[in-house]
């Protein structure tokens, strides 16, 4: 794997865009290892209620070029036999040796949304999410038994 910069949210008022770093394979055992500890990933960030978007119990995320990763899958369940949707564009964003998750909506619901969306016009903006604040030995986990 190696850094790449990349630019992104390019709009008319900021033509350049933002400059970012993003890990990016080097061959198709990364692209599927990083593709498989991503989805470990979001599902457990959807199980906490971390994500900001309603996604589907069932879903797969693949690399598709130059860092950027899909995640894919339905809302339908009846739909089974069609092609899954997909849904957001992931990142694995370095920046100062810490690495965060970058992500932009294609078809992702947000929370609270009933139907899917269509795909806006908008420029697509990325949010970061942090990881969890480390815990200190006081305060006890939920595996933790006092």
């Amino acid at each position: 794997m190696k850094l790449d910069r990349i630019r992104i949210n390019k709009t008319p008022q900021q033509p350049e865009g933002v400059e970012i770093e993003l890990v990016k394979p080097e061959n198709p055992t990364e692209e599927n290892l990083l593709a498989f500890l991503l989805t470990g990933y979001i599902r457990d960030l959807k199980h906490d209620g971390r994500l900001p978007y309603e996604l589907p119990d069932k879903f797969g995320i693949r690399h598709q070029t130059e860092g950027s990763f899909i995640l894919s899958g339905y809302y339908d369940e009846s739909r089974f036999y069609e092609p899954p949707q997909p849904l957001l564009i992931i990142g694995i964003q370095s920046r100062q040796g810490r690495f965060s998750l970058i992500h932009a909506a294609i078809q992702a619901r947000s929370r609270g949304e009933q139907q899917a969306t269509s795909s806006s016009t908008q420029p697509i903006t990325s949010a970061t999410i942090e990881p969890p604040p480390e815990q200190t030995p006081e305060s006890p986990d939920e595996h933790t038994t006092t």
